[in-house]
């Protein structure tokens, strides 16, 4: 059976966002629709930690307004995944570092999550549908992550982003294993600063040279 020639594709040009523009991120893949509620993922993330007790905090530092709890790096990896940490859309992963407090999220949707091509297509009360109108209700921009398997998926959330809603869509093409990375504000954690850079060691002074010898005539 003869080999059919490839499909040329032309996607739509991103149009910029407003600096001050409030976005959405949405995810495509699997041909299903994620809306991916960063501020949600990360609540979700912090009172996991919070909750978990002494287990996993390596310090608490200041007192009053200014205590802050400072977490084990590994205990705290460990039990965002054991917690199957996240919403129903995506899960939560936590990177801890060795030479910095801060942590970075990682997001991926849910397998069977999200909502068919098919399904947004055919009614206006499918969830991700109503959680799409429900979010571009107080948004004004939004940004689509893409698995190469859900063009199609993507080219029809975008359509009623910007035909339904009037909303400028940007987009980043992944791979088909998605990873969103996102901070984790109000997390710290243990960590090793770096040591200063060694002072450069001063260039000994050139010895003069010894003068001419006094010769008389």
């Amino acid at each position: 059976m003869a080999n059919k020639p490839p499909v040329s594709v032309r996607l739509p040009d991103p149009r910029p966002a407003r600096e001050d523009a409030s976005e959405v991120l949405m995810a495509c893949t699997g041909n299903r629709v994620y809306i991916i509620d960063v501020a949600d993922l990360q609540l979700s993330a912090r009172k996991n930690l919070e909750g978990a007790g002494r287990r996993i905090i390596h310090t608490v530092e200041g007192s009053g307004e200014n205590r802050r709890t400072i977490y084990k790096r590994k205990a705290s990896e460990d039990y965002i995944l054991a917690r199957d940490t996240g919403n129903k859309m995506a899960a939560v992963e936590l990177r801890t570092y060795p030479n910095r407090p801060h942590g970075t999220l990682i997001i991926s949707p849910r397998p069977d999550s999200g909502e068919k091509i098919d399904e947004i297509r055919q009614s206006d009360r499918g969830r991700v549908r109503t959680m799409m109108q429900q979010a571009f209700l107080d948004r004004d921009y939004v940004f689509f992550y893409v698995a190469p398997d859900s063009f199609a998926t993507y080219l029809e959330a975008r359509r009623i982003a910007e035909v339904n809603h009037n909303l400028p869509v940007g987009w980043e093409f992944t791979d088909q294993n998605m990873r969103i990375y996102k901070g984790a504000p109000g997390l710290r954690f243990e960590y090793t600063p770096q040591p200063p850079p060694a002072k450069p060691v001063p260039k000994p002074k050139p010895k003069p040279q010894p003068g001419k010898p006094n010769v008389l005539d």
